[in-house]
């Protein structure tokens, strides 16, 4: 089970990298609080809705969330420190001024991720068992 949500942060980590390098130069810019924050705060959102509906598509049970995360942000994490250590080779369509928010981009979207599935995990074992305080045991 967990073994799906790697591939998927692989498959999903291939789209990403191939949509930016064929993106134009508006995909991602210089750093600048009136642009960078609101796209942080989109990306975190985003990626966190996309992990509740991917885990449900890979029929992953909510409980297996914070693991299945782990392996998910995985490809992301390894990946993109290179994509942005080298950005101008790896992106030559876009301005090697937007690095820095490129490489916050994605440390955002882990982030979104990440809450989202631990979220997930405690309303399910929530609903599961009436509980308003929930320990690890009952994540098992």
């Amino acid at each position: 089970m967990h073994k799906r949500a790697l591939l998927a942060g692989i498959a999903i980590w291939i789209v990403g990298t191939i949509v930016f390098r064929l993106g134009g130069p508006g995909m991602v810019h210089a750093p600048g609080v009136t642009r960078t924050i609101p796209g942080y705060v989109v990306n975190a959102l985003i990626a966190g809705a996309v992990v509740q509906l991917l885990f449900r598509l890979l029929r992953i049970p909510p409980a297996s969330w914070p693991e299945a995360v782990t392996l998910y942000i995985l490809p992301t994490l390894l990946l993109d420190a290179f994509t942005t250590a080298f950005f101008p080779r790896t992106f030559p369509n876009l301005d090697v001024a937007a690095a820095p928010t490129f490489g916050g981009l994605m440390l955002v979207s882990i982030g979104g991720a990440v809450v989202s599935a631990w979220l997930g995990a405690y309303r399910a074992v929530r609903a599961r068992t009436g509980a308003h305080h929930v320990v690890r045991a009952d994540l098992e």
